[in-house]
């Protein structure tokens, strides 16, 4: 038998004997005829199954459309095999369907019915894979399988899945009548989730179809079936779970997840700013933080080349119509003279820190600096020695200059350059091309370093970490090699792990809780914690599973056991298996790509983004003891009275306190961190929560300390006054650390908040909850609380004077008159400050030149003299900067004496 029948015999085997319409999808190479097989063989079958009656379509798309915005239906050659140039090459009957993106080559009997067809959407109802699925066509696989047939894409699109949406491509295309304006919609991939299709799940369906058949041939396989049951299996399929076509589709599935949470988190504007031109460095950052952050939403400006001071000063400028939330500041030495000249450098280095100081004054916010570093040459050690010395001076100067400031932060790229990269920080081609002043490399890597600025800005950074054993904590396997033969301090290589459990150590120390997942007899390896000389004892692991369990299982139950999220936790473990397995079913859990190498352990983790920290308040180092606290409750929880009795013993305190200067970071970090009992999830930022306690609206912080655990806020409560009715008060967030859940607090917060605003005759509360995956805990709060339920999102309830059932917790009301701030304790205490005061009033004296024997009780606008417009707009300028504060419209109209801004400043 010749090739060409021995090829025609197959297809005839997997088709129909009634001729109709076959849509013939190929690939030759994974097919591998024989070298003799030929064009002419393969169109040989085509003019068979004319001659039969069938009407076949073969596929010739045109992807480059979607880029070029041109296409010729003459001129495009297909980009998805040969089969369809061939036909519409040889065979003159045959043409090519009208899309500049999906075309078939149509030939025979009935052609005409795949002719003229204009669709809305590229597989829509009234697109041409729609007509195949009306008139039922075969689909036959030559070689490719089912998994490649492109019309499982109109099944997603029918079925709206959610990491697929639409997008308009605009371009010319000519279909025989010359070049037309044309417009296609097409329901294309999420790049950001970037969806990798893997349809091959439901070839187990297709082929238990009655209309499924199969054969081989030379080296692959033909495989056919009805568009109408290959519709039927993938809608069945896709209705069941949206991302079954999706590989990794756990994975995928949190990322959308992420997306979706994203568009309801306000837009952190991000400013790259420096005199060169940073157009890369922008770029590789906005790509890092759309991988590590894909639940946050971030808009980046940087500003044109040469116009850093305009750009600045001028208040029409983009830079600060863009009002941006996150400066990253990057000039050099180069920058403030580009000769190097040293008698430049002091001048134009105030002028640097001026501009810096001016831009902050209308944009509140983070401000990330970079040091500056020397990246030149020099021909003798005195003249390199002189330069290191100005560098000296003028780092010194510059971080004096913000020392005050707690939203300023320095990057030391020579320190960088020294623990992270062999690789040069500037590249001299690009700095003379285009003035870029970074190495590729460097942009990777300095975009890494600002993430991790950006991940703990916004309360992102891990809480927890899971540790392996073997090769991990220690060198060997306790198994095979026994106790004492384990590697861990002396010589090397357990020096190398000494070093990398100092680094553990120091993360716990900041408030990171360390935990144990290990595959190991737990008699055993609890023994050799407890014996071998290590820097991290039995008493500092907070929990652990020694078991052979799957690793993935354990975690769950740790995060379940502390109650938190598996998006705080980072996994560390030798294995590139365990690791992978845990990438695979637990997402959302941090992993630490090890080195092979342990000798780099310890810089892998400290230069991980997760992991990085730029401020820490006095909760973050208590955390500890709380969780121990949380483990010991759930144990009691299955004995009620053991339980009640056991939170009794604890004997809480829990303070309700205002906003004050001393616990606004811990506020905003709580705003950004809480995920699973927090009713809406509104990230509000430090100047917003401001804004809404001097707007008349009430922030309350929640602390809690017993008898094992110190004082430490937990909770947050913003109230505002529904603006339609004065008589309704609306809790527009509420959220409890995820460590103090169980023990009654989230009701009894509600309670002590309705009591509150009765007495500041309100007559309703508001309550809403915005439910997703993560606040579960809170979805039936004020259902069970007696709340009316108003919509999908709103409750509300009748306030009155509630007296509701306490015998947990000593309460300490601190908006009451007669317990007042003074008995805070003294962690949140915010009493003025003398030095606080001492510096306003030397910034009233400085501004308006009064000498220091003046009182200034009666210094007022227009009457003091020197206090004109001029003045009050610099007074209220420093005082924002100096003081961290955001003046309302309100508080400007009235600002005008000195007791009056002192009255906003400190009460």
């Amino acid at each position: 038998m010749t090739l060409r029948n021995e090829f025609f015999d197959a297809i005839t085997k997997v088709i129909p004997d009634k001729p109709g319409f076959l849509v013939i999808y190929s690939s030759f190479s994974r097919l591998a005829p024989p070298g003799q097989f030929t064009a002419s063989d393969a169109l040989y079958s085509i003019k068979k199954l004319v001659a039969k009656g069938w009407t076949i379509a073969l596929p010739a798309f045109t992807f480059s459309f979607c880029k070029s915005g041109k296409y010729a239906f003459n001129k495009n050659k297909s980009e998805t095999g040969i089969y369809a140039d061939w036909v519409l090459k040889e065979i003159s009957s045959s043409f090519r369907s009208k899309h500049p993106i999906y075309s078939f080559v149509v030939v025979g009997k009935n052609a005409n019915v795949l002719d003229n067809i204009v669709s809305t959407t590229t597989w829509g109802n009234d697109s041409i894979f729609s007509k195949f699925e009306e008139v039922n066509a075969q689909l036959l696989m030559i070689g490719c399988g089912l998994k490649s047939c492109t019309q499982i894409h109109r099944y997603e699109e029918i079925n709206e899945v959610p990491y697929r949406y639409f997008k308009y491509f605009e371009g010319i295309a000519d279909y025989g009548q010359g070049f037309n304006k044309t417009k296609i919609k097409m329901f294309v991939r999420n790049l950001d989730i970037n969806p990798n299709l893997d349809s091959q799940i439901l070839e187990k369906y297709f082929k238990k179809a009655i209309s499924y058949k199969e054969t081989n041939l030379f080296k692959g396989v033909l495989n056919s079936l009805t568009t109408k049951d290959f519709a039927k299996i993938s809608n069945e399929q896709i209705k069941k779970n949206k991302f079954v076509l999706v590989k990794n589709s756990i994975q995928k599935q949190l990322i959308y997840e992420k997306i979706k949470e994203s568009l309801t988190q306000p837009i952190y504007n991000i400013a790259v700013l420096g005199h060169a031109n940073l157009s890369n460095l922008e770029k590789e950052l906005s790509e890092k933080l759309k991988s590590y952050l894909p639940e946050r939403r971030f808009s980046f400006y940087s500003i044109p080349y040469g116009q850093f001071a305009r750009e600045i000063m001028e208040s029409s400028s983009g830079l600060r119509s863009f009002k941006p939330y996150i400066k990253i500041f990057t000039s050099n030495i180069n920058d403030l003279s580009p000769m190097m000249e040293k008698d430049d450098f002091e001048k134009n280095l105030d002028d640097y820190i001026d501009q810096i100081i001016y831009l902050n004054k209308n944009n509140k916010g983070f401000n990330i600096i970079f040091k500056f570093f020397l990246k030149d040459q020099f021909s003798s050690n005195s003249q390199q020695r002189e330069y290191c010395s100005i560098i000296e001076h003028l780092n010194n100067k510059l971080e004096e200059s913000f020392k005050s400031s707690k939203n300023t932060f320095f990057v030391d790229l020579a320190h960088e350059a020294m623990v992270s990269s062999t690789k040069k920080i500037e590249d001299k081609r690009l700095w003379y091309l285009g003035r870029f002043p970074f190495s590729s490399h460097w942009d990777d890597l300095i975009s890494d370093k600002l993430s991790s600025f950006i991940i703990a800005f916004l309360g992102k950074s891990i809480r927890a970490i899971i540790l392996d054993l073997d090769n991990t904590l220690w060198g060997g396997v306790l198994g095979e090699d026994g106790i004492s033969n384990l590697s861990i301090g002396g010589d090397f290589p357990g020096n190398v792990f000494y070093d990398f459990q100092k680094a553990l150590l120091d993360l716990y120390e900041r408030g990171i809780v360390l935990t144990i997942v290990s595959k190991n007899d737990e008699e055993s390896a609890i023994k050799a914690i407890k014996n071998l000389n290590m820097p991290i004892s039995i008493d500092k692991i907070s929990s652990h599973k020694i078991s052979w369990k799957k690793k993935f299982e354990s975690i769950q139950e740790i995060a379940s056991e502390l109650n938190l999220g598996l998006e705080s936790f980072l996994f560390i473990d030798d294995n590139p298996i365990e690791r992978q397995q845990v990438m695979q079913f637990l997402p959302e859990v941090r992993v630490l790509e090890l080195p092979e190498d342990p000798v780099h352990y310890k810089n892998s983790l400290l230069s991980n983004p997760y992991v990085y920290s730029v401020f820490e308040t006095s909760e973050d180092k208590k955390r500890i003891q709380s969780y121990k606290e949380l483990r010991e409750i759930k144990k009691r929880k299955f004995d009620l009275v053991s339980y009640e009795t056991y939170l009794s013993e604890l004997k809480m305190s829990v303070h309700f306190a205002p906003l004050t200067n001393e616990n606004i970071n811990r506020a905003y970090q709580l705003c950004q961190k809480t995920n699973q009992f927090n009713t809406t999830t509104i990230r509000f930022t430090s100047q917003e929560l401001q804004t809404i306690n001097a707007s008349g609206g009430t922030i309350i912080l929640v602390g809690l300390e017993s008898k094992n655990s110190e004082f430490e806020n937990i909770g947050l409560l913003v109230i505002e006054e529904d603006l339609v009715c004065k008589e309704r008060a609306i809790l527009k967030l509420f959220l409890l650390s995820c460590r103090v859940l169980g023990r009654g607090l989230e009701k009894l917060c509600i309670y002590w908040c309705m009591n509150y605003l009765y007495k500041l005759k309100y007559k309703y509360l508001i309550g809403k909850i915005i439910k997703n995956n993560k606040n579960i805990p809170t979805h039936k709060l004020f259902e069970e609380l007696k709340f009316e339920n108003k919509d999908d999102e709103t409750w509300e309830i009748l306030i009155k004077d509630n007296k509701f059932e306490n015998k947990i917790f000593q309460i300490c009301d601190h908006f009451k008159e007669d317990n007042n701030q003074d008995n805070l304790p003294s962690s949140y205490s915010d009493k003025v400050k003398l030095n606080d005061i001492q510096k306003f009033d030397d910034l009233i004296r400085s501004v308006l030149n009064i000498q220091k024997e003046k009182d200034l009780n009666g210094a007022e606008y227009g009457s003091t003299p020197g206090w004109d417009s001029m003045a009050q707009f610099q007074l209220v300028a420093e005082i924002e900067n100096i003081f961290g504060i955001s003046f309302t419209s309100y508080q400007l109209e009235h600002a005008t004496s000195y007791k009056a801004l002192k009255e906003i400043i400190f009460n």
